[in-house]
């Protein structure tokens, strides 16, 4: 079962995306806007992937890059689509996101990284 770790500081947000994933078949979890409970969850669950806000994430990612170097990273961010993000995730997407769009981004990344995994 594919592990997604949400770490949003919109509530409403975060939590309509832990519903959708879950009716997709993951296993996701809502960890608010808390960045050190989430690294302590990246550690506890091994996620496959984490979905973040873009506000101010460039110090997480790079530790969740440092404990964590398989999981796959997406970025939703109301702001500007900073290339920078571009380095620390493997997709970027802006707010507002249609929720069948947003399934399909996922769906494709978890699907490259497999293909990409040794076997």
């Amino acid at each position: 079962m594919t592990k997604v770790l949400i770490l949003e500081v919109d509530p409403t947000f975060g939590h309509l995306l832990e519903d959708v994933l879950r009716d997709e078949g993951c296993d996701s979890i809502y960890v608010g806007d808390d960045e050190e409970f989430a690294l302590s969850k990246v550690g506890e669950m091994r996620p496959n992937l984490i979905i973040t806000n873009g506000r101010g994430r460039i110090p997480f990612l790079r530790k969740v890059h440092s404990i964590a170097p398989p999981v796959s990273i997406m970025v939703i961010t109301g702001g500007d689509i900073l290339s920078v993000y571009h380095l620390w995730a493997d997709v970027v997407l802006q707010k507002p996101v249609d929720l069948p769009v947003l399934i399909q981004a996922i769906q494709e990344l978890l699907a490259a990284k497999a293909q990409s995994a040794p076997v």
